[in-house]
């Protein structure tokens, strides 16, 4: 007998015989059959010999042991095996059967096995063929089991890996990846769940939680189920439970290693659990101080902006228009008493109508808009329901406004102004913008309590304000007194705090002899105790003047009055105008000259100066200028001329020259041009401006009516204007053409300025030029905007083809149309 070259195994030849005797020289005898066999059978080495066809011929008890049963023959031919790579092992790729078919011999292949009791192992196969000669008779196999060094070096990889730093930071990564690689140590099914909010939620495509992952929550430790070898393992750090894997049952109970290693990985898996948790928090925490920053920077960019509008209706817009931005509209709607203050705005222009439609619609007891701010909660409506449109609106027009707006999701936010006893709401819509959701509730909200306070103080300054403009109108005549033969035009501007009135007057009135007496006049300081002087000093100036004396000695006189009942500083210019020879007297107490204004250009007169009012030891003189025809006279304020920093001489100089730009133009359009000139088209200036000029004529180029608004005195005033154009000698279709068009203007007075107040009054102007007949109509009252007032309304259309120009102007103390047609 020899040994095979392979695998040191004996391999019989036709010398066996001869070769079992004893040597005769006395050299060693050769091992017994029998021997070999016992050797094999005590080896920690599965041994199988097997015939030509493969069948097993010797098997060693360690086989038995590794397979869990006796080999029968062809046992190894229903043998399930995979490769290392999970590849399935087709019988014929068996070392044995390679050995026996090819004679390959194999050398300590791996291969993973299933038995039939289920046992999952791995093992290393050598195999090699039988010879005799060239002729394979068998083949020889050795298994090696190696199933629990797999296991420890996989177990070994798996803590190594998890007591380092796991890579994730996502605390379901954390349990998904847990999970995946405790399934490559444990048999069968492994499934991870976290614990949010107390709740347990199943991770990575698991099933429902079972009562066995409810158990381990509750008792906080690894609970097992003998029956089918499940096991639930609690992820715990500091007595809070923050996951569950859950091993469901092979049928076996975990060895003592295996257990050791779930336990022992599960407590690292905890930790990194732990740790992506914090992660995660320390990211919501940036998140939202990033949201809040966020938020922060869009109230202040919103709250900027308002503080740059003045007044509350204009605050509210322009809240409105902002907060549209993030939605497709916003409307803001505040009620108290029988007050309702509705805005509404959208995020383009061509939803504008509709939105403001929408806002006019009256708010009904059940509409849910509204009951929402009652009820004193913001909400976020995701989806709005179909039927909400037919339960706020009851009217198809807005019905339609709504439908084309677009409302499919809403939020709806209590908006209140305590101090104001004003309750409502805002409300965000969007359709095509995309569903709002809880971060624009969050905007709504913090721009409401950041606006609320701001809206408050602007609603108290618009009651100020207006406080303000009516005492300031009731100090300020709305039409100032003329006279035959003399044009007057006025301009007061307001100083840029418009709540402190000012101490600025102007006034004419009519004095014996055909005289005009004209005032302009400066109380020091602002405010209701400034306003206050001002109405004394102009009644006393008025009742001093009645006798008729010369400027001089009404300021002599209003001297003395001044120094026992008035405490503040006064500057004024009196003069008197007299039509019949163009002459201008005047005297000036502390204050600015005269302006002449004529073909020749604009100066300031001489002479007439003197202290302002009060101080007795100013001796009070006089000046008289003399107008050209067509020529004016000016009187104005300190602050048409006075800038901060600049000399006196150089503000003269500015107006002078504005003037003489404008040169012959009538009274009111020399006023107009003087302040845009000077202090620009609608700026406020630092101090309250007021101007006054009057253009002397002959009597018969003027016509002048005051009537109270009554449709009954309309014909007289028509009547007594067409007789005055005949006698000025103008053709008949010029006067019908004059008259036609001042009585649709003087209609419309009727019709519309005193629409919401008892009845007016109506003045009605004319001059006559060389070039033109100017008619002016003036109202004091407001008018509502409609076709019919506004221009290119039915009226001015009208007027319109009847004159050739018309001009309009709106102020708060009334309107004034002037018509003029060349002659």
């Amino acid at each position: 007998m020899r040994w095979a070259d392979n695998l040191d195994l004996p391999v019989a030849t036709p010398d066996d015989a001869a070769a079992t005797e004893p040597s005769p020289a006395g050299g060693s005898a050769s091992v017994p059959d029998s021997v070999i066999a016992a050797v094999l059978d005590q080896w920690p080495v599965g041994v199988i010999v097997a015939n030509a066809e493969g069948e097993v011929v010797y098997a060693n008890p360690e086989v038995a042991r590794i397979w869990g049963e006796e080999p029968a023959t062809e046992s190894f031919r229903r043998y399930s095996g995979l490769r290392p790579d999970g590849s399935a092992l087709a019988m014929h790729d068996w070392p044995l059967a390679r050995s026996l078919t090819s004679g390959e011999v194999v050398r300590a292949e791996e291969i993973h096995f299933e038995r039939d009791d289920g046992v999952h192992g791995v093992m290393e196969v050598s195999s090699a063929p039988l010879r005799v000669g060239r002729l394979i008779v068998g083949g020889v196999v050795l298994f090696v089991d190696v199933s629990e060094r797999h296991a420890g070096a996989a177990r070994a990889t798996l803590l190594q890996r998890w007591t380092g730093d796991l890579a994730t930071t996502d605390a379901r990564e954390v349990l998904a990846t847990l999970a995946l690689e405790l399934a490559t140590v444990l048999r069968g099914e492994v499934h991870a769940y976290a614990i949010e909010n107390d709740e347990v939620t199943a991770l990575a495509g698991a099933p429902a939680a079972s009562e066995l992952v409810h158990e381990a929550v509750r008792a906080g430790s690894i609970i097992d189920d003998r029956t089918d070898g499940a096991h639930a393992v609690p992820l715990i750090v500091r007595a809070r439970t923050l996951g569950v894997i859950e091993h469901s049952g092979s049928g076996r109970n975990l060895d003592a290693p295996t257990r050791e290693v779930l336990l022992a990985v599960v407590r690292q898996g905890a930790h990194a659990l732990e740790r992506a948790l914090a992660v995660e928090a320390e990211r919501a925490a940036r998140r939202a101080a990033d949201r809040l920053h966020h938020l922060a920077e869009q109230t202040a960019a919103i709250m900027s902006s308002l503080e740059a509008v003045t007044g509350f209706e204009a605050r509210l817009d322009a809240l409105a228009v902002h907060l549209s931005q993030f939605a497709d509209w916003c409307l803001i709607e505040l009620q108290g008493g029988t007050e309702v203050v509705r805005v509404a705005a959208a995020s383009e222009p061509d939803r504008e109508a509709d939105a403001h439609l929408v806002a006019g619609y009256p708010s009904r007891p059940r509409d849910p808009v509204r009951a929402t701010g009652e009820a004193g909660g913001a909400v976020c409506v995701s989806v709005v329901p179909p039927g909400l449109i037919d339960h706020i609106v009851h009217d198809q027009r807005h019905r339609d406004a709504l439908l084309r707006l677009g409302v499919e999701s809403l939020v709806v936010v209590p908006f209140r102004l305590e101090r104001e006893s004003l309750a409502g709401t805002i409300a965000l819509a969007a359709g095509s913008a995309g569903q709002l959701g809880p971060s624009e509730m969050e905007l709504v909200e913090a721009v409401a309590a950041a606006a609320e306070p701001a809206l408050e103080r602007e609603r108290a300054r618009d009651r100020e304000r207006r406080v303000a403009a009516t005492l300031q109108e009731r100090l300020l005549p709305k039409l100032l007194t003329t006279i035959e033969g003399a044009l007057v035009g006025h301009r007061y501007r307001a100083g840029a705090d418009e709540m402190l009135v000012g101490g600025d007057w102007i006034d004419t009135f009519a004095l014996p002899g055909g005289r005009l007496g004209l005032v302009v006049g400066d109380v020091v300081g602002r405010g209701v105790e400034a306003a206050a002087t001002m109405g004394q000093l102009r009644s006393a100036l008025v009742a001093l003047a009645m006798d008729g004396d010369d400027p001089s000695r009404v300021l002599r006189a209003l001297d003395r009055y001044v120094a026992l009942n008035v405490g503040r500083s006064t500057t004024l210019v009196y003069a008197i105008a007299d039509p019949a020879d163009r002459s201008v007297r005047y005297s000036c107490a502390g204050h600015l000259p005269p302006l002449l204004v004529d073909r020749s250009g604009a100066r300031f007169a001489a002479g007439g100066q003197g202290g302002p009012l009060g101080v007795w030891r100013f001796d009070r003189t006089e000046a008289v200028v003399h107008l050209d025809l067509g020529g004016s006279v000016v009187l104005c304020t300190d602050g048409l001329v006075e800038r901060r920093g600049e000399a006196l001489d150089v503000g003269l100089a500015r107006v002078e020259h504005a003037a003489a730009a404008l040169g012959e133009d009538l009274p009111d359009a020399l006023c107009a041009g003087l302040l845009d000139s000077v202090l620009g088209g609608g700026a406020a200036p630092l101090d309250d401006v007021a101007v006054l000029a009057v253009q002397l004529c002959d009597p018969a180029s003027t016509f002048m009516r005051r009537v109270p608004a009554y449709p009954r005195l309309l014909r007289s005033v028509r009547h007594d204007l067409r007789d005055w154009l005949r006698h000025a000698g103008l053709a008949l279709p010029v006067i019908d053409d004059v008259v036609l068009a001042c009585g649709e203007a003087c209609a419309n007075v009727v019709e519309h300025a005193y629409r919401d107040m008892p009845t007016g009054e109506l003045a009605v102007e004319g001059h006559l030029s060389e070039r033109a007949v100017v008619c002016t109509v003036r109202d004091f009252g407001r008018w509502r905007t409609s076709d019919a007032v506004r221009p290119g309304g039915r009226g001015f259309g009208l007027m319109g083809e009847l004159v050739d120009e018309i001009d309009v102007e709106r102020t708060s103390w009334g309107t004034r149309v002037q018509l003029r047609h060349r002659r």
